[in-house]
């Protein structure tokens, strides 16, 4: 009996070692979703949005990569940046160059700490001018024979009329704008930055501090009309990359202040 418990024992110490054991933790791949773009594209680059990761081992750079055709296959013929914001997980950008027309897919990409890769779901949107369906013929109604009038009696001639002259025509109402304002963006990490901020087209001066970049955005004297404001910023990060990122995609100012009222 005491040889038995003598034999036994080994298997029974190794009993909780099994019974213990636990397969290793796996990290996961971040969780990458693209709302935008889809369908026809009226604006030439397009915009994208969406959702990734914000958890703090989850990268805050997301890279929308662009497709010929329908379908993911091949390499991206162009790569969009932007910056995930870590408080509400949302990412926006905007493409850095135009595309030419045709169909192109589209799929957001989010790296982690251990080098995982999620993808979201491909998007499939359209460049250039949307067909324009053909009309359905409507059938033409047989037009009724005209009545037969009698002559009538000519009438007397009238009198002259005389007419008055031509008042002048009232001044048209004239305005101009009267804003001018700072724009602030949070200055994103890395060194050597370089900020192109533009107003329909216009190039702004801006000012890059420790936290923020301050441009100035003047529309005094303006026009009635609408202002976009974009703003780009390139710069290198602490692994050497030069990279641009679209810190603005769009901002439109409506403005137009009456500086005379119209004379009646």
């Amino acid at each position: 009996m005491f040889q038995l418990s003598r034999r036994a024992l080994p298997f029974l110490l190794a009993v909780p070692l099994l019974a213990f054991a636990a397969p290793a933790a796996q990290a996961m791949p971040p969780v990458v979703t693209l709302s935008s773009p889809v369908g026809h594209q009226a604006v030439n680059p397009p915009s994208f949005a969406g959702t990734a990761g914000k958890n703090e081992w989850e990268s805050s750079e997301i890279a929308v990569d662009i497709y010929a055709g329908n379908g993911v296959a091949g390499k991206p013929i162009v790569i969009g940046n932007a910056i995930l914001s870590r408080e509400t997980g949302a990412f926006s950008g905007t493409l850095p160059a135009a595309l030419a027309d045709g169909t192109y897919t589209a799929q957001a990409r989010q790296s982690n700490s251990e080098q995982e890769i999620g993808r979201s779901e491909p998007l499939v949107f359209t460049i250039g001018a949307e067909a324009t369906p053909t009309p359905t013929p409507t059938a033409t109604a047989t037009p009724e024979p005209a009545p037969v009038v009698a002559a009538a009696t000519p009438e007397p001639t009238p009198a002259p009329v005389v007419v008055a002259p031509a008042t002048k025509p009232a001044a048209p109402y004239v305005c101009a704008s009267r804003r001018d304002f700072t724009k602030h963006v949070f200055r994103p990490a890395g060194t050597k930055l370089r900020v192109a901020a533009t107003l329909n087209g216009r190039k702004l001066k801006s000012k890059i501090g420790d936290e923020m970049i301050r441009i100035r955005v003047n529309l005094r004297g303006e026009p009635k009309d609408t202002y976009t404001l974009r703003v780009a910023i390139t710069r290198t990060r602490a692994d050497g990359k030069r990279i641009t990122t679209v810190a603005v995609e769009q901002i439109n100012y409506h403005t137009c202040i009456p500086t005379k009222k119209p004379s009646y």
